[in-house]
């Protein structure tokens, strides 16, 4: 049986994963946290309304499970570790309501291995006794499957959309063309004189 696994770059992961938290809490209750200035305290999203933190991480793919599930146990370690040293601006991100979640989003969630790894993590934060963190705070992870599929769609789509200009055609190069392939070219409008528009889509057909 063929398996295929998306390959994602970090920037379109962190894209697709803000359309999606965006679907579940409403665009107006998803902030984000650039990491570029001075860190991002373990969080790249994050949800007061909600008291939920998230983390994105996309491997390089393709690579097998166990690859996979140690590179996402590691990012999971590495990031509940910043969130604890830094609770005390956590806290102020959260407006003093204490962190009920923290969820590492990834492509591709595949091994039973990263979920005992997410309840150790829950026994690390739980323990760190710090206000910022509910009693029952729970470190978790989740990919695309726990969405809706329209919100999966949405997201997919955002990052589809591609706008494309281009610049009309002379007479002479749609004459050259109207006497080439005819099969090829099936729509192609003639140029209009001291026209400034610019031909904004094409039909053709590839053999």
């Amino acid at each position: 049986m063929l398996s295929v696994v998306q390959v994602w770059n970090p920037d379109d992961w962190e894209i697709f994963v803000q359309s999606l938290l965006h679907g579940r809490h409403g665009p107006l209750h998803v902030q984000k946290i650039p990491a570029v200035h001075k860190g991002d305290y373990g969080i790249d999203y994050y949800c007061t309304k909600d008291a939920v933190a998230y983390q994105c991480y996309a491997v390089e793919e393709p690579i097998d499970i166990s690859v996979r599930a140690d590179r996402q146990k590691k990012k999971i370690t590495k990031d509940v570790g910043k969130l604890i040293k830094n609770h005390v601006e956590v806290g102020k991100l959260f407006h003093g309501v204490p962190v009920r979640h923290w969820v590492l989003m990834a492509p591709l969630h595949d091994s039973k291995d990263v979920n005992l790894h997410c309840a150790k993590k829950t026994k690390d934060l739980r323990g760190a006794n710090c206000t910022e963190f509910d009693p029952t705070v729970e470190v978790i992870i989740q990919d695309p499957t726990n969405f809706p599929s329209t919100t999966v769609a949405v997201g997919m789509s955002a990052l589809s959309k591609v706008t494309l200009s281009v610049p009309m055609p002379s007479e002479e190069e749609m004459a050259t063309w109207r006497h080439g392939d005819k099969d090829l070219l099936i729509y192609l409008p003639m140029p209009q004189k001291n026209s400034k528009k610019e031909l904004r889509s094409t039909s053709l057909i590839t053999r």
